[in-house]
């Protein structure tokens, strides 16, 4: 059984691995990531600057920076609004035929615009980045959703998650368990 392991998994060695690298994207062109520009973690990690995939966009923000609880501000007049809006594309997998997202996080700045976590903002591609790791600039909010409310246990919520303030005084309301009554 040792020997039939070892033949089977003979295309996983390593001259084998360094022949294919050349071909992989001709031999599997399903596998290719489409969104082919570096986002804000790749370019933080790389030390590069981020490329905007798209001359328009439709993302979601994302929790960034000082943050109150309500609206995503900037600590002072000087200082630039930025906020960190995640941008989703559908992208075909062409070995199953399926559609999936592929995502990719950036900085756009918000100027005056108050944006809550959760917002869903129209972001333009600048010709030139405003700030290092900076390439979009928000337009407008399309749809303000930040700050949702679950309504089940009436507690704010981020997507599918609960806010952590939110979370632990709800969590010290709870009777605890194993306690005299």
């Amino acid at each position: 059984q040792l020997a039939m392991s070892s033949y089977f998994l003979r295309h996983r060695r390593p001259n084998v691995q360094r022949y294919l690298k050349a071909y992989v994207n001709e031999y599997f062109p399903y596998h290719k990531p489409e969104v082919t520009s570096i986002g804000l973690k790749a370019a933080e990690r790389k030390g590069l600057m981020p490329t905007a995939p798209f001359p328009l966009a439709i993302g979601q923000v994302e929790p960034y920076g000082r943050y109150d609880g309500e609206f995503h501000k900037p600590d002072s007049d000087h200082e630039p609004s930025l906020v960190r809006v995640q941008v989703k594309k559908l992208c075909l997998n062409r070995f199953i035929l399926r559609y999936y997202y592929q995502s990719a996080t950036y900085l756009a700045y918000a100027g005056r615009i108050a944006t809550k976590t959760g917002d869903l903002v129209l972001v333009e591609k600048t010709p030139e980045p405003m700030e290092f790791n900076c390439v979009y600039r928000l337009v407008k909010i399309i749809f303000s959703d930040g700050c949702i409310t679950d309504p089940v246990t009436g507690l704010r919520c981020y997507g599918g998650k609960y806010q952590l303030p939110e979370l632990e005084a709800w969590s010290q309301q709870l009777p605890r368990a194993g306690g005299s009554d």
